[in-house]
């Protein structure tokens, strides 16, 4: 019986660790495409009933594994000081049990709408089929506060991302790996919006396609999960 709790420790010590360098692994990644500024922003992901989450203002560039903190969804700490925001990670996941990872940037074009408090339609393909819908600017409230945490943890009570105002954006998905394409697409639509504005007016895509692609693909994602 020993030995079999023993394992099951050891893998899940396993598991906490290898989710630990995939945060680190993506706050580098964020860095690298310029999705974010040192120190802002926050990555985390769900472990369990726990949370690991970013440590508060520290440099990318220096965080390693073992200083993702562990924190549970009262926000006890188990080592470390945990971000700032962590309050906002915790209402989000309370609210939203498929959410396993979640992405705080601050990405220039698309913090740009932010501050404009102008929201993003479902002018591209990409939008409707990995956001679902467009991507509004949720109300402005002080960082860091249950406020803010309230305000952002409602706006992605059905939706993938959104907009914090005068902020950044924030980006949920069932793996980092999804909340970072999220963030990507949402970088690049914003960018491209504001291209299209220049040259012109762009064109919205109705509900009925937006529907159809976004079903077309979960149905996509369905079975590549399925074939994993």
């Amino acid at each position: 019986m020993k030995n079999k709790e023993n394992a099951c420790r050891e893998e899940d010590e396993k598991l906490k660790n290898k989710l630990k360098r995939k945060i680190v692994r993506v706050c580098r990644i964020m860095l690298k495409e310029n999705l974010n500024i040192n120190p802002f922003g926050n990555v985390s992901c769900r472990l369990g009933k726990r949370i690991l989450i970013t440590p508060s203002g520290m440099s990318y560039e220096k965080m390693r594994a073992k200083d993702v903190v562990e924190i549970d969804l009262e926000g006890k700490s188990y080592g470390g000081k945990p971000s700032s925001e962590y309050r906002m990670h915790i209402e989000i996941y309370k609210a939203r049990e498929d959410v396993k990872a979640i992405i705080h940037a601050h990405p220039k074009y698309a913090t740009a709408f932010a501050v404009s408090r102008v929201g993003i339609p479902v002018f591209l393909e990409e939008i409707a089929e990995v956001v679902g819908s467009s991507i509004e600017v949720s109300k402005y409230a002080l960082p860091g506060s249950k406020e803010l945490a309230r305000i952002a943890a409602e706006a992605l009570r059905n939706k993938n991302a959104t907009l914090l105002a005068n902020h950044g954006v924030v980006c949920v998905g069932d793996s980092l790996e999804e909340a970072l394409d999220i963030l990507r697409i949402l970088e690049r639509s914003a960018e491209i919006y504001i291209l299209a504005k220049i040259i012109g007016n762009p064109y919205v895509l109705d509900d009925k396609n937006v529907k159809k692609l976004r079903e077309m693909y979960l149905k996509y994602k369905s079975d590549v999960n399925e074939n994993v």
